[in-house]
């Protein structure tokens, strides 16, 4: 089982890495034309859900921190 958790915008991603937007950037978090993320406790395996963030417009990112895995889709 994976925890997962949603977010929508900069300032919720800040709370859940601990991290400024500044420092976010820093640490390969690209911020642009992103529409929802999520964090999950481990790395989400191929499958169903990749297919459908890649699936969308732009794609997906995936950076780990601290542990944590953050999957951002992007519409351009």
């Amino acid at each position: 089982m994976i925890n997962m958790v949603m977010y929508t915008d900069p300032e919720e991603l800040e709370n859940l890495t601990g991290l400024t937007r500044e420092e976010l950037w820093d640490n390969d978090f690209d911020l642009d034309d992103w529409d929802v993320g999520f964090q999950s406790d481990k790395e989400i395996p191929d499958g169903w859900l990749l297919c459908q963030m890649e699936g969308y417009c732009a794609g997906y990112e995936h950076t780990e921190y601290k542990g944590k895995h953050y999957y951002m889709c992007y519409h351009a």
